[in-house]
């Protein structure tokens, strides 16, 4: 998977399914897909299209299977008098299933591998056993099998570990591998493949503090597969785009997890239907707060995002929103997490106008916060900006039911030092 791989293909236009170019799709994980081809100088018109980039195009590898380049560019082009080379970078792509438009994908299964996620599962299929007298190294391997969760009556949510072996003549492998998969029997389209991939990648981020990423995306579709000898066998689909990442290593005490899945194994149909519910009705205040997450944000707007994160959530909560009591909710908020938070905010009222005047100076730029002293900057912004993570946190994990005693588990995620370089 972390590997460039580049198909050769035939490619066309939806509605010029006869004139067809050769042309090389790369992927390439953290890119967007890229598709190239080199055609006659007269030909670039045709494949250009008209006004506007298509919105998708076909396409087929050397081996005649399917590819979908779902909401493609519009193209660039490079060449001489004869040649020219015409480039799309495309939203996604789809291996192994023709599309006719974007809203024709509908699957069966969504299946995503992720950063982080056999940690947080703990599921193994490796066994100890103990060597015999005469052996020295054993070792055996069990394929565990899958657990199935319900989540609603349409969707349910699968843990399938698989694994892949190599058996040369002097070195022997298993390498294991966990999926999450979302099964829907009404099927689910792309926009909600998309939400599906981003709850699940929230829950684990809530569980390690840590960005995460899709190592890997396939996804099924009922009737699209072949039978032999009277059994059925469903065609994988493969979904690339430039969310797909490289795998990170993963090796952490165990109480440096915020919580894992035999924290709430034993009621995880409920919590995740819970906490799929909880990420839509906290869309802003979780969007807002991820932008500091994700992006390398100066201070200064990171401050603005945290505090907004803060101010949405406890306008949905305590529906709040024409209140304009900014100061009110930070110090409600830091005050009911008050315990968790000594030696960092121990004057919570203080806290919370100090909070209120640089949210003002930084949205608003009102030159008497910065006169009256009162204006973070430097290492204290960076302070304050961990401050605030903490108290979202904090928020997010009680609302999840994860047990507060957990929450000193957070304070890792803060700088032992910060040293500002002149």
């Amino acid at each position: 998977m972390n590997e460039k791989r580049d198909i050769l293909g035939l490619w066309w236009l939806p509605a010029k399914p006869n004139e067809q170019s050769v042309g090389t799709l790369t992927l390439k994980t953290d890119k967007s897909p890229k598709l190239t081809i080199t055609v006659q100088k007269g030909f670039f018109e045709f494949f250009t299209g008209d006004s506007a980039p298509p919105s998708i195009i076909h396409g087929c590898d050397d081996g005649g299977k399917p590819i979908s380049l779902v909401t493609p560019s519009w193209p660039r082009s490079s060449g001489g008098s004869v040649l020219t080379q015409v480039e799309y970078s495309a939203n996604y792509a789809i291996l192994n299933l023709a599309l006719s438009c974007a809203d024709d994908f509908r699957v069966t299964s969504y299946s995503i591998q992720l950063q982080h996620l056999p940690g947080w599962y703990g599921t193994t299929g490796f066994l100890r056993k103990e060597s015999a007298p005469d052996v020295d190294l054993s070792f055996h391997y069990k394929r565990p099998a899958k657990e199935v969760f319900n989540i609603n009556e349409d969707l349910s949510l699968e843990f399938r570990v698989g694994c892949s072996s190599q058996n040369g003549s002097n070195e022997k492998t298993i390498k294991e591998e966990v999926n999450v998969t979302f099964v829907s029997k009404s099927g689910l389209n792309l926009a909600q493949c998309k939400d599906c991939l981003n709850d699940f990648r929230l829950l684990l981020h809530f569980s390690t503090l840590e960005e995460n990423y899709p190592l890997k995306i396939t996804a099924t579709k009922d009737g699209h597969g072949h039978t032999h000898e009277e059994k059925f066998y469903p065609h994988d689909i493969e979904i690339w785009n430039s969310i797909i990442k490289e795998d990170v290593e993963t090796d952490w005490h165990p109480d440096g997890w915020i919580f894992k899945f035999a924290d709430v194994r034993q009621s995880f149909s409920e919590f995740f239907s819970r906490w799929m519910k909880l990420a839509s009705d906290y869309e802003e205040a979780l969007s807002s707060y991820c932008a500091t997450v994700y992006h390398g944000l100066p201070r200064e707007i990171e401050h603005i995002c945290i505090t907004q994160a803060l101010d949405a959530y406890h306008g949905i909560k305590f529906a709040s929103h024409e209140q304009r009591k900014f100061c009110g909710e930070i110090e409600q908020l830091a005050e009911t997490h008050k315990e968790h938070l000594k030696g960092l905010v121990d004057d919570v009222t203080e806290f919370a106008k100090v909070v209120l005047d640089n949210r003002n100076y930084y949205t608003h730029h009102n030159p008497k916060y910065l006169k009256a002293g009162r204006v973070a900057k430097g290492a204290k912004l960076i302070r304050l900006n961990e401050k605030l993570k903490l108290i979202f946190q904090m928020c997010v994990l009680t609302e999840m039911g994860i047990p507060a005693e957990r929450f000193s588990r957070l304070r890792r995620q803060l700088a032992d030092d910060i040293i500002e370089l002149g």
